[in-house]
């Protein structure tokens, strides 16, 4: 007989009464070799048939079925659960894969371990239904190394068992559910790419050791807790997966999460103390958040490592801040976000926070590498929040929420941008470096806040939003061509500038209220005593000020007059937003300059002003040249020469202004070009031997000449018309030297203590020398 092939159909009658269905199992035999021998040489048996599929039909009978497949006696055999009758069974060696078919019923297939693995392929074939309770896979009496569950869609995938005692692989369609009941160290959890949402969480019965994992892409599986590790990959597709509480008994030490390529989000809302969890965003720019859903890292009780991996979508953030006409942009790469959120949190927490850490005082250290953008919201406590460092080139923000909260700035990273928002209540913000090339940008939000500057980086911009209420600045150096700006927003704000890098810009501007501004090396205002107590110099002012004071006024006036004969003229000014220069401490011999626009020592760098009412400025203890070519209408300007034989020219004073001048002891020479209309200008000499030479003054203007102590000679050219001057002699033997008055004018010379010399003449010129 020619070599050929059989299919051998066994048919087994359906055990249960009433059904017509049949289950069928297919052997394929060889006839070749087989002859037929002589009745009186007997039969010779055929050989055992070769190892071929096996098939299996779960009967439908109308109600959910629960059948078992296990080996037993080195036999495949079939149960039928709830009958607890045997089905069909066998040789395990006949069989070189193993499909099972689900009925129209709902089917639970179990597969069961305990006589070892089946050691061929396995399918599950749920067929309908298709909706809930629909068919399941349940898988017990098991030990492997490695459970690997691999989904393709809803209802579709494998189960990979890698162990020394355990190896199988099961393959499902139709499903609904999985329970998994094997003990197995490890458990994987392979997603499709499709986009989907992923939810890890207890199953529906606290406290035993199951939990549960579900997506909107793939089956749901409920299983015995691993005793190592588990991981979950989400692989392609736009993906959500939602860490949530696990079992109390969930004692497995890590647990690996990975979004896969694509733009992943990743929320992890809880971790057992025992689980370190590792979480990484692969490719894409993944938004990973740690923190429960109402905002609070109390259920973080695990380390847990994030990773963001590659990024294929390069979305920036550009930030700039802008000074005189100078900016500094920093563009970073967003890429992969993490967010911290304990925004939730009532009561006060410390947090420190570096370049690969952020950690809560008494939780779990949260590491993080390969982050764009980073993000730390704290709650609404009083928060106290450490930076000891910032990525390089990365974003990183803190959101400190309401409370009285404490914010210190280490340092931060070289090209980085970090953001500071911290909320209402009393805030205090410390910043001690910058990174080179950075940005810094710091909200203090309403309350009653300070802000202290250290030091920026080079080429670095800093820029702070101290919004409402009575804020507090305090600036003791910036970095070499920075920029920083100071918007002191609303409130009667008080900054004090001490230094500025060199090729720096620096712009304050106020807004709202009556503001103070400070510049000097000791520069002290509180807000109890707004101007403080100057006594420095400008020797660390390096870079170029812009003050913008915004013009805001308010009670009370500044009031001053000058009265002769009976006569008097009167200036009543707004008072309003201040600024106090002071260059007391220095002993050097220095320039200075002043005009409506800005202030400046020669060779160091301009301070420009605008919107001030009320200007200080003090010069220091050289032999000084002060040169005013004007100052603002309507404004009150204080000038102190302090110590040194100075020489001040004063070129004209605004309209309807006041500007007293006190040159302070030792030799000084006072020259008034000529004063405003209107304006009131009061010179005060002191001791030594002071010139007083005044050209003209303005139309109905006061000039107030104190001579103070010593020989002083005081020079009148002529006065403008309608106006009022007084020449006060103090001690000494003074020379008065009246050339000539204004029509309309009043003009009183008050004699000191000494014999005192008045020449009325059109060449009046007595001196010390010659008196007359």
């Amino acid at each position: 007989m020619s070599s050929s092939n059989v299919f051998h159909s066994v048919r087994r009658r359906q055990a249960k009464l009433g059904s017509s269905k049949e289950r069928r199992r297919l052997l394929l035999e060889s006839l070749e070799g087989r002859r037929l021998l002589a009745a009186n040489g007997g039969d010779e048996s055929p050989g055992p048939a070769p190892p071929a599929p096996y098939v299996f039909d779960i009967p439908g009978t109308g109600d959910p079925a629960v059948t078992r497949a296990v080996v037993a006696d080195a036999q495949l055999q079939i149960w039928d659960e709830i009958n607890n009758e045997l089905l069909d069974q066998i040789p395990l060696d006949c069989v070189t894969e193993i499909t099972i078919n689900g009925s129209i019923d709902p089917d639970n297939l179990i597969v069961d371990f305990s006589g070892g693995q089946f050691g061929v392929p396995f399918l599950y074939n749920g067929a309908e239904p298709t909706s809930e309770p629909g068919d399941q896979l349940t898988l017990i009496n098991g030990t492997t190394e490695q459970v690997i569950h691999e989904f393709a869609d809803q209802s579709s995938g494998q189960v990979d068992l890698i162990g020394t005692d355990l190896t199988q692989t099961i393959t499902y369609t139709g499903l609904e559910p999985i329970l998994d009941n094997l003990l197995a160290a490890n458990r994987s959890f392979i997603y499709s790419n499709n986009s989907e949402t992923i939810d890890f969480s207890d199953d529906a019965v606290p406290g035993d050791d199951f939990n549960r994992i579900d997506s909107t892409a793939a089956e749901s599986v409920t299983f015995l807790n691993p005793t190592n590790s588990i991981a979950i990959f989400s692989s392609g597709g736009q993906d959500i997966i939602n860490l949530e509480t696990l079992d109390s008994l969930s004692a497995f030490p890590t647990l690996i999460v990975n979004g896969g390529d694509a733009v992943d989000e990743i929320r992890l809302r809880s971790l057992n103390a025992s689980t370190t969890a590792t979480l990484g965003g692969d490719a894409g720019s993944d938004l990973i958040t740690i923190g429960s859903a109402v905002g609070s890292l109390d259920p973080i009780l695990g380390v847990v490592n994030v990773n963001g991996n590659d990024q294929d979508v390069a979305a920036d953030t550009s930030d700039s801040v802008t000074a005189l006409a100078t900016t500094v942009t920093v563009n970073v790469t967003t890429g992969d976000q993490l967010v911290i959120d304990d925004s939730g949190q009532a009561v006060a927490n410390a947090y420190d926070v570096t370049s690969t850490t952020v950690q809560r005082t008494g939780s779990p250290v949260i590491n993080y590498a390969t982050i764009e953008s980073l993000q730390l919201l704290t709650g609404t406590g009083g928060d106290t929040v450490s930076i000891s460092s910032t990525a390089a080139s990365g974003f990183a923000n803190v959101t400190s929420g309401d409370g009285d909260d404490q914010i210190d700035v280490l340092a931060t990273g070289d090209g980085s941008i970090l953001t500071i928002d911290a909320g209402a209540d009393v805030d205090a913000i410390a910043v001690t470096l910058t990174g080179a090339n950075s940005l810094t940008r710091i909200t203090s939000g309403n309350g009653l806040d300070d802000v202290i500057v250290t030091n920026t980086g080079t080429q670095s911009g800093l820029a702070v939003d101290n919004g409402a209420d009575d804020d507090l600045v305090t600036v003791l150096a910036t970095g070499d061509q920075s920029v920083s700006r100071f918007d002191l927003g609303a409130g009667a704000d008080v900054a004090n500038i001490r230094g500025s890098g060199n090729q720096s810009v620096m712009g304050l501007s106020g807004d709202g209220d009556v503001d103070t501004i400070n510049i000097s090396s000791n520069a002290n205002g509180t807000r109890i005593d707004p101007d403080g107590n100057l006594s420095g110099n400008l020797d660390a002012i390096l870079g170029q000020i812009e003050v913008d004071g915004g013009g805001q006024t308010s009670p009370p006036t500044v009031a001053d007059s000058v009265t002769a004969k009976g006569n008097a003229v009167a200036v009543n000014l707004d008072s309003g937003d201040a600024l106090n220069i002071s260059d007391q401490s220095s002993v050097t011999n220095n320039t200075y300059t002043l005009d409506t626009t800005q202030f400046q020592r020669v060779g160091s760098p301009t301070i420009a002003y605008a919107g001030i009412q009320l200007l200080s400025i003090e010069t220091g203890g050289g032999n000084d040249s002060l040169t005013i070519t004007n100052t603002n209408a309507a404004t009150s300007t204080t000038v102190s020469t302090l110590a040194g034989d100075d020489t001040v020219t004063i070129a004209t004073t605004g309209a309807n202004s006041l500007l007293v001048l006190d040159t302070g002891v030792d030799n000084d020479s006072v020259s008034v070009v000529g004063t405003g209309d209107r304006s009131v200008s009061r010179v005060i000499t002191r001791s030594g031997d002071d010139d007083v030479d005044v050209t003209t003054t303005g139309l109905a203007s006061g000039l107030d000449i104190n001579s103070g102590t010593e020989v002083d000679v005081v020079t009148l050219s002529t006065t403008g018309m309608q106006s009022v001057t007084a020449i006060r002699l103090g001690a000494g033997e003074d020379v008065v030297n009246v050339r000539g008055t204004g029509a309309q004018s009043f003009t009183d010379v008050f004699a000191g203590s000494d014999n005192d010399t008045l020449n009325i003449s059109s060449d009046a010129d007595g001196d010390r020398i010659d008196t007359n």
